[in-house]
């Protein structure tokens, strides 16, 4: 008998690669008592879904930053994303609609990605970007501060707020 002694989600002697589970798929009890495995039944149930940015993407196609919110709460409240993680792809989006000239909408996918990841220095540091570049001097200082209030090392926090300030 073999039994693992890592945890696969964060013990750093383990470097394998590895790929997180997509869909949740909760066991209560009453699965186990009955012998129901809630994991097969979602393995062999899988539909693939259209992703958290592709959703956003449409939504502001249509230049419609309510229906961009709502997406993604709704998309973050269903339990099967419990395990995707979004910060990057959507933080790319952003990024996307940066370079497309679309500085609000690409705001409120930075704000939405904060918000979902309120510990993320990089989150805070894009949303900072964003304003940067819209003109809004006050809202990019507070959101690189809250940046370094994360990561008092983010380098591109710290030179951005230097030149904001004019020091």
């Amino acid at each position: 008998m073999r039994v693992s002694t890592l945890w696969w989600q964060g013990d750093e002697r383990d470097r394998r690669p590895w790929t997180g589970p997509e869909v949740a798929a909760e066991l209560t009890f009453e699965d186990y008592r009955t012998n129901n495995d809630p994991a097969l039944n979602a393995a062999l149930s899988y539909v693939p879904a259209r992703s958290l940015p592709e959703l956003l993407k449409e939504a502001l196609s249509a230049d419609d930053l309510k229906l961009a919110a709502e997406r993604d709460r709704q998309w973050r409240a269903d339990p099967t994303n419990a395990y995707f993680d979004t910060e990057v792809p959507v933080n790319s989006l952003g990024y996307e609609l940066m370079a497309a000239g679309r500085l609000d909408q690409a705001i409120e996918v930075f704000r939405l990605n904060a918000a979902a990841f309120p510990r993320s220095a990089n989150a805070w540091d894009s949303l900072g970007e964003a304003y940067r570049t819209r003109g809004d001097k006050e809202a990019a200082i507070r959101s690189y501060q809250k940046a370094l209030e994360l990561n008092p090392n983010q380098g591109s926090a710290i030179e951005a707020l230097r030149i904001l300030r004019g020091r």
